[in-house]
Parts: structure tokens; sequence; C-alpha cells
């Protein structure tokens, strides 16, 4: 049941519900809004266009930055972006030499989903 009060000049409601009541308190400041509650801390935010990079690198290991930059309609460049802060949260790493070498997903994200191309 809400609670009312007349406060001068206007007035406050209280609301209660279970569902706040049982939140857990531990998620730390700054965590971003779109994070699920329970993500362990120090997991790594991955951004909508990395999601989109990573999910065509679990399609296809050996994938170039150049096709994936033609199959999500972005530059080379972005794509380099997108990779180089993967590889700084430490979820993706390239093995082996560009021409040859392929890329491994070293982090285990919550599955990323299909890019929409």
């Amino acid at each position: 049941m809400p609670d009312f009060r007349n406060i001068s000049g206007g007035f406050q409601v209280t609301v209660y519900g279970k569902e706040y009541d049982d939140a857990p308190i531990d998620t730390p400041i700054g965590t971003p809004i779109d994070t699920p509650i329970g993500t362990p801390i120090g997991t790594p935010t991955i951004t909508k266009g990395e999601k989109k990079v990573l999910a065509l690198i679990q399609n296809d290991n050996f994938i170039k930055r150049e096709e994936i930059a033609e199959l999500l309609g972005i530059s080379v460049n972005t794509v380099k972006a997108f990779i180089s802060g993967l590889k700084k949260k430490g979820v993706l790493e390239r093995v082996g030499n560009n021409k040859t070498g392929h890329w491994k997903i070293s982090f285990q994200t919550a599955s990323p989903q299909s890019p929409k191309c």
C-alpha cells in the first residue's frame, strides 16, 4: 500500500514493493544501466559494436577486418577500434600473424547476438 504524506507546498508518495526490497546492494557505482544484476564485478563491458564484431568472429574465427567492415557496413578503422577495445578488455586476441592467423575469444561473455547487417 502506498504511503501518502503532506509536505509543505506538495505531497510525497512512497511505494513499497517486494522486488525492490530484495534487490542486491553490492552493484558498484558506475555499472552501466544495461548490465544484468548478478554480473560479477570486473566483468568487462562490451559495447553494441563490439558485440557485433564478436558475433562475426564467433561464427568465423578466420574472418578478416575488411570482411567484418563490409558485413557491418562500417569502416575498417572502426573495426580496428572495436578490436582494439576488445583486446584491451582481455576478450579477444589474435593467434598467429595477420595473414594466416585467427581470432581467439578469451573471455566468455553472454553469447553475442547475431549482428543486424
